[in-house]
């Protein structure tokens, strides 16, 4: 969400978190609304542990700090609401056109649950090489802003 003096208002982050103890917990970032994000993964990474002590037994979502629900949805909810999403992949061969929604990994590879759910989406690739999602969000975010 950040950008160089500030934040960027228009653009939100959904994280799936799909580990122990009671998965999936979903953590949407919204750049419209978040206060209290400093430009650091420590303090971000505080944010997510407070908000996931706060959430722990909640089955609705609950805004946990400003601009940062968490909900108990997994990717197959979470694609429904988002604007025509697109995967990102080595073999997208997609154009990214007027795109502005844009599916990451992370290091693991996804399950075959989760492959089959993101098989039916359209696919565009940054290059034949792998990249950490970190540098495909900077390369996206320029695309965007050219």
């Amino acid at each position: 969400l950040w950008k160089s003096h500030g934040i960027r208002h228009d653009t939100d982050i959904w994280l799936i978190l799909n580990g122990p103890p009671n998965p999936p917990v979903t953590v949407h970032f919204s750049g419209d609304n978040i206060r209290y994000l400093n430009p650091d993964e420590r303090s971000t990474a505080a944010l997510i542990r407070n908000g996931l002590i706060k959430f722990k037994k909640e089955k609705g979502p609950m805004e946990t700090s400003p601009g940062i629900t968490m909900e108990r949805i997994g990717l197959s909810e979470v694609l429904e609401r988002l604007p025509s999403p697109i995967l990102l992949s080595e073999k997208g061969n997609e154009k990214m056109g007027e795109t502005k929604t844009f599916i990451l990994g992370d290091d693991r590879d996804p399950t075959d649950e989760e492959m089959k759910i993101l098989n039916e989406l359209p696919s565009i690739s940054l290059g034949k090489e792998s990249l950490l999602s970190s540098a495909c969000i900077t390369l996206i975010h320029n695309l965007l802003d050219i």
